[in-house]
């Protein structure tokens, strides 16, 4: 006896009684996908790129006040942080009245889901070190290079705004020193000062928060960022302080001219101090004079400015297409199949009488009920 297994040239005479009907339904496939390409929403999508140096986490003559170093994995967090920081309910939801995106108003619950699928809409990821690319996704091509060029701006002005801020809180701090030394030298005399309890207890205060910072998040995290910045202020101050408190010794119990080396020593010291914190103080309001100009961000800039997208991300018609000739490829198998199955048999009668080496004698008829009309059984065949 033959193999029972399905033969190549059976499988081929399968395909061949079914190959039109095949063609047809790939066809219909391929032409229901590309339908489909016409009648799905279009998705366009605009981007640009930015670049932010690692000077701008860098003021020189006070960095080792406000902090800021070289370029690392922690400038790279407050870049990110800086980013998203822009990105507020209150400027998504000016944009979205801006452009009618938005179908209920801000005291709907429904809001907040239309303002987070505009935040989903907007992205930005790092593309190097230093430089970020932003896109934004709408269903018109002009309506995403508007987006794109809203959020660009708004980084921008968030980027500036919190350096200007940056720079204005090194300012206050440097000039409340200078009062508390201007005072110092104009008594001429050093008289002994009591402890400032209060400044300690705040410094005490601020390590505590920072150290509990610490143990819930890395030390490049913003939050830890910026509250090391705060104790770093408050210790240089205390210290200050302390210098003014240390250096007041009683002058009664020295020579005259010991006396007087020690007040002229102690005078000079202090004048040290405030001229240095003077010069820092003058370079700052040189450098925010600066970098308030609006056209003048030499740490910020565009490297590449959005435009009107020329054609749509979503969908694409190759992808449509032959995902409906997949879809009509499998359908028409499965037709296929079911086909055979109702013919009873994969094999014909003539190759199963050669596999069982016996005469095909004939077939039976189907089901004849009492009612109907009598058939003559077809007679067998010849030989």
């Amino acid at each position: 006896m033959s193999s029972d297994i399905i033969s190549f040239q059976e499988v081929f005479a399968i395909l061949r009684r079914h190959v039109l009907k095949t063609i047809l339904i790939c066809t219909l496939g391929v032409g229901a996908g590309i339908g489909g390409y016409y009648l799905v929403p279009k998705k366009f999508k605009s981007r640009a790129v930015i670049n932010i140096q690692a000077a701008y986490f860098q003021i020189p003559l006070v960095g080792d006040l406000v902090g800021g170093g070289s370029d690392s994995v922690e400038n790279k967090a407050q870049r990110e942080s800086l980013l998203r920081q822009a990105l507020n309910n209150d400027f998504l939801d000016e944009l979205g009245e801006k452009y009618k995106m938005f179908r209920y108003s801000t005291k709907d619950r429904r809001h907040m889901g239309e303002r987070e699928s505009l935040f989903n809409r907007i992205e930005y990821f790092g593309i190097g070190s230093n430089s970020y690319q932003i896109s934004v996704s709408a269903r018109y091509a002009e309506l995403a290079y508007k987006l794109t060029e809203e959020v660009i701006n708004q980084m921008i002005a968030t980027l500036i705004s919190e350096r200007l801020n940056k720079l204005n809180r090194a300012r206050v701090a440097i000039q409340s020193n200078i009062d508390a030394l201007k005072v110092e030298l104009a008594k001429g005399a050093i008289s002994p000062q009591k402890p400032d309890h209060s400044a300690l207890e705040s410094l005490e205060v601020e390590q505590a928060k920072l150290t509990e910072l610490e143990q819930k998040y890395t030390s490049q995290h913003p939050n830890v960022v910026q509250q090391r910045s705060r104790v770093d202020r408050l210790r240089s101050k205390h210290k200050t302080r302390d210098f003014l408190k240390n250096s007041h010794i009683d002058v009664g119990k020295l020579p005259p001219i010991d006396r007087d080396n020690s007040i002229a020593a102690s005078q000079r010291a202090l004048q040290d101090l405030h001229d240095d914190l003077f010069r820092r103080y003058n370079y700052l309001n040189i450098v925010s004079d600066m970098e308030k100009s609006p056209d003048h961000y030499p740490y910020v800039s565009i490297l590449e400015q959005p435009a009107i997208p020329s054609a749509a991300t979503f969908p694409k018609k190759p992808i449509f297409a032959i995902a409906g000739f997949a879809l009509g490829f499998v359908i028409s198998l499965l037709w296929m199949i079911f086909s055979e199955l109702r013919r009873g048999t994969f094999a014909s009668p003539t190759h199963i009488s050669h596999i069982l080496e016996a005469p095909f004698l004939g077939s039976l008829p189907p089901w004849i009920s009492s009612s109907s009309t009598k058939k003559a059984l077809p007679a067998p065949p010849p030989g």
